[in-house]
């Protein structure tokens, strides 16, 4: 999801349990300052995961495509895939 979704998405995210943000940015970036915005809206549970979408990989923990809002471009679809998991 894109920070403009997951703002959106506020209402959805689970407040009675940890969660984890992550992103394929250098550094948790993108995901640490999510996790910030939405702490300081009282999702209080919330961190970036160190290592981000890389680190995952790299320990083959499981990962599965999964398309929200508007479908992924074609090309974008056929990268992802590859790495996807059931």
């Amino acid at each position: 999801m894109t920070m403009e979704e997951v703002q959106l998405r506020q209402h959805d995210i689970p407040r009675d349990r940890d969660v984890i943000l992550y992103c394929s940015c250098p550094n948790e970036a993108s995901s640490a300052r999510m996790a910030l915005l939405l702490h300081r809206s009282g999702i209080l549970r919330i961190r970036p995961l160190l290592g981000g979408l890389d680190a995952w990989r790299e320990r083959n923990y499981p990962t599965v495509l999964r398309v929200v809002g508007p479908s992924l471009p074609a090309a974008e679809s056929a990268m992802a895939e590859p790495h996807a998991r059931s």
